[in-house]
């Protein structure tokens, strides 16, 4: 083999092996360190000895909030063309605007299933059951998928509802399916994590100790993660020769494994945060956490990803492959990218598993 192409195999190895670790690895965590600050400050701060009050106030913001951010989109979208400075200052506002109200959002449906239902194995599976045969039918498994997604992509400004409607649409057709996406597809997403979470967390509470069944879900998350993005060539050149009918089922299994494997990254990685790396007061530790992971992410560039409100719809189509990930080298040419939204190709950056 010549120097030269060895040269190359080992570039795009590396970057290759770059992109997983920085992916998988540190985007992920700092997502956690995200949801774990969010969270815990809502619960010392927000009616602290009435959790019933905050459950609910929780899930009015999250679910007033996310239908504003639809019909606000036009609006932001303009703002985020008056010049660098504006894009870079709205776009780093609607991202933390959106991922508080996603906190939000599925803090008051868990706290809510939490109150008013008895914690076993019966209820989860009957939550859990209740809201994935709906997202598939739907076609928007996706939607409660995470993953890594840049901050300065203009696309981010512009959230997709289910029947991706605008308001040139009309405003009643617009309004309601912004309705729709959030007070029906977002709220069976939260059903759908807390049903696996609880499901997952009371079934191995059984057999193992509570060291071990964090360890035992990390090891599953990442691990899982790692083995997916090495198989993701595998897997789409195999699904590629399918016609969309055929793809489409196979598509939403591999989202609900994906989710599977998101749930034990979450439950693993949160408690060994917690007692590893962050300090036992539970009102510091949220303040750290929220500052760790939200700083870090903007830096970065990918404080996207902590969530939002742009709906995943599959179609089963070869072009809006579920099972490739993003990659974070491969999707910036320059760092100053980071910072300025036209130089960024928009298309690139969009939810993958959005027609």
């Amino acid at each position: 083999m010549p120097l030269s192409s060895l040269k190359e195999y080992l570039r795009k190895f590396v970057t290759i092996v770059a992109d997983m670790f920085l992916g998988i690895f540190v985007v992920n965590t700092l997502v956690v360190f995200y949801w774990l600050g969010t969270w815990g400050l809502l619960d010392c701060y927000l009616y602290p000895h009435n959790p019933k009050g905050s459950a609910w106030v929780c899930f009015w913001i999250g679910n007033v909030g996310g239908v504003t951010i639809y019909l606000l989109k036009d609006f932001v979208m303009w703002l985020g063309k008056r010049g660098d400075v504006m894009f870079l200052i709205v776009t780093r506002v609607h991202v933390l605007v959106c991922g508080f109200c996603n906190v939000c959002h599925w803090r008051g449906i868990w706290m809510i299933l939490d109150e008013y239902t008895e914690i076993s194995v019966e209820n989860a599976t009957v939550c859990y059951l209740a809201s994935v045969p709906a997202l598939m039918i739907v076609r928007s498994v996706g939607s409660s998928a995470f993953g890594l997604s840049f901050d300065s992509s203009e696309s981010e400004l512009d959230p997709v509802t289910r029947f991706g409607t605008r308001w040139s649409d009309g405003p009643v057709r617009f309004t309601l399916d912004a309705l729709f996406t959030v007070c029906v597809i977002i709220n069976l997403t939260g059903f759908h994590w807390r049903g696996m979470w609880q499901i997952i967390e009371t079934t191995q509470d059984i057999v193992l100790e509570d060291s071990v069944s964090v360890r035992l879900s990390c090891c599953i998350g990442y691990g899982g993660h790692v083995l997916l993005y090495t198989l993701q060539f595998i897997l789409n050149k195999y699904l590629s020769t399918l016609t969309p009918v055929q793809r489409l089922p196979l598509d939403q299994l591999y989202l609900l494994l994906l989710q599977y494997i998101l749930v034990n990254l979450w439950k693993g990685a949160g408690p060994l945060l917690q007692l590893y790396v962050l300090p036992e007061d539970h009102r510091l530790r949220s303040w750290i956490s929220l500052v760790i992971g939200t700083t870090l992410l903007l830096i970065m560039g990918a404080c996207r990803s902590i969530g939002g409100y742009s709906c995943a719809v599959e179609n089963g189509e070869k072009e809006n492959s579920v099972v490739i990930y993003e990659k974070y080298l491969e999707g910036i040419d320059d760092p100053v990218d980071l910072f300025r939204g036209q130089v960024l190709d928009e298309s690139s950056h969009q939810n993958q598993f959005v027609t």
